[in-house]
This record gives C-alpha cells, sequence and structure tokens, in this order.
C-alpha cells in the first residue's frame, strides 16, 4: 500500500508518469497501520474513523485526484477529521448503517450517527458531460466510463468499493492500457545503503548517482 497518494506524489515529463512519496509504504499485513497517512483530502473514510484498511484505501485516494482533475479543484476539503466526513457525505450521501456501526470508537460512531442524512447524488449531476473534452463523437463515451470509473473508486464502504484489479481491467482504463508497460521488467531496486553515507555535490556526479536518479524517475 502507498498510503500517501496525492498530487503532490504524482509526476510527469512528457508522456512518463511516476508515483513518488513511497516513505509511508507498507505491506497490507504491517503493524504499522495507523490512522494518520495519507493527507486529509485523500484520506478513505475507514481510516478517518480508525477501522482497519488495505489497498482500497489508496483507490479512495487516486479516485479523489482523478475527480480533482476533472473538477479542477480539491473534492473534499475539511478542516478536521469530522469536517472531512461532512464534506465526503453531503457529496456521495449518508453510507449504509453497516459502515457507522462498524466504527470501533464508539463515541465517534455516536457522533456520526448523529449527523443529519444525506441522499446519495446522482453522478450524472456531480459529473456533467460539460466537465470532460467532448471534441468527438467518441469522446461522449471516454465521459461516461470515467464517470462510472470514479464512481466505483468514490464508495465509502470499502466492501464495495472497486478493486485494483478489476479498476486496472475497467472499460475507461482498457483505453490507455498498454500491456508492454503493464508488464513491463520491474524497476531496479533501491540501494538504500547510500542514504547513509556523506558526500558533497561533486563528489556525488562523480559516482553517477544523479544519473541513476534520472534513469529511475524520467527514463
Amino acid at each position: 500500500m502507498h498510503r500517501d497518494l496525492c498530487p503532490e506524489n504524482i509526476c510527469f515529463s512528457g508522456n512518463v508518469v511516476k508515483i513518488l512519496g513511497f516513505g509511508l509504504a507498507c505491506p497490507q499485513n504491517s503493524v504499522a497501520l495507523t490512522e494518520y497517512v495519507t493527507g486529509r483530502p485523500y484520506r478513505a473514510p475507514e481510516i478517518l474513523f480508525g477501522k482497519n484498511y488495505d489497498e482500497r484505501a489508496d483507490v479512495w485516494s487516486i479516485g479523489c485526484i482523478f475527480a480533482e482533475l476533472i473538477k479542477e479543484h480539491v473534492m473534499f476539503l475539511g478542516q478536521n477529521h469530522l469536517d472531512q466526513w461532512k464534506k465526503i457525505i453531503e457529496c456521495l450521501g449518508t453510507p449504509n448503517s453497516s459502515f457507522i456501526e462498524s466504527i470501533p470508537n464508539f463515541s465517534i460512531n455516536a457522533v456520526v450517527g448523529s449527523l443529519p442524512f444525506f441522499p446519495t447524488k446522482a453522478w450524472e449531476n456531480l459529473f456533467p458531460d460539460s466537465l470532460f473534452c467532448l471534441h468527438q463523437t467518441s469522446n461522449n463515451i471516454t465521459a461516461s466510463n470515467a464517470r462510472d470509473l470514479i464512481s466505483k473508486m468514490l464508495v465509502i464502504d470499502p466492501n464495495y468499493r472497486i478493486s485494483i484489479q478489476d479498476a486496472l481491467k475497467h472499460s475507461y482504463v482498457r483505453l490507455w492500457r498498454k500491456e508492454e508497460e503493464v508488464n513491463a521488467p520491474a524497476m531496479p531496486i533501491y540501494d538504500a545503503s547510500i542514504d547513509g553515507v556523506q558526500h558533497n555535490v561533486e563528489t556525488w556526479k562523480r559516482k553517477d548517482f544523479l544519473k541513476h536518479v534520472q534513469t529511475l524517475y524520467f527514463p
């Protein structure tokens, strides 16, 4: 799990896109599954409430980023945990009672359960066709596919949120999927031992370190 997906950790150079910022990354079964991960606007609901989470928390973050690219503003921008939750349900509607009842902290459970009920909004209203580039007839299909993918990513209850595997098979992703990229050889393993070595800039240059970093991130 990356656990810190946000626009600042996605970089591009030309047609090359790279995910950065793996400082909080960990295996799914790690003991380090704290709630203090991911910037609040991209933090999945299950993390907000201290529930157990898995890679579907990353799916939520990607959905927030995708929505932000289309709407050109942050999707959910709360001032604190509770305000963040309000921003989410005001847009997506109040989730099923089983999700709220599963919040492990009784006090938080009671506060969340006492909030007003918000109805679900139509995704066509949240993301109308006017937000998409419709220069060609085929792009109407693209808009519909993109909206459908977002609707499956931004699902409050992770039990019903699309998985990474299914998202990669989604009709929208298939428009851009290239098997030679998906099945390309793995990146070289980062040599962490260099982090503990002190050199001046000129020495690093002579060691071709900067060239190595450039090859890793912007080949």
